[in-house]
C-alpha cells in the first residue's frame, strides 16, 4: 500500500505491507473487502537522509502513532462503495 500523511509543514509518502486482503464482488459490482496491513513494514519513501528517516518512522511506530508493538496489524474494512467508471469505485472504510 503507498501511504501519504500530509501535516501544516509538508508531507511524507511511504509503503506499508499488506499480510491479507480480499474483495467481494455481486456479478461485476464490487460490494466490500477488507485488508490486513503489517504495520512494522512501514517505511518512508521521501526522505533521503538516512537519520531523519529513522526518527520519523520510529515516531510512527510509537505510542504517539500506530503503537506497533501493541498492535503490529491494521485493518481497513470497506463499508461503502461508489462506483465512479466501469473500473473505478470511490471506498470508504
Amino acid at each position: 500500500l503507498h501511504w501519504r500523511a500530509r501535516k501544516v509543514t509538508g508531507e511524507h509518502t511511504g509503503t506499508v505491507k499488506f499480510t491479507d486482503g480480499s474483495l467481494t464482488f455481486d456479478a461485476d459490482k464490487l460490494t466490500g473487502g477488507r485488508f490486513t496491513f503489517d504495520m512494522n513494514s512501514i517505511i518512508c519513501t521521501d526522505l533521503t537522509d538516512p537519520e531523519y528517516n529513522a526518527k520519523l518512522i520510529a515516531h510512527l511506530k510509537s505510542d504517539d502513532f500506530f503503537s506497533t508493538a501493541k498492535y503490529p496489524t491494521s485493518s481497513f474494512i470497506i463499508t461503502k462503495v461508489t462506483p465512479k467508471k466501469a473500473t473505478t469505485y470511490l471506498v470508504t472504510g
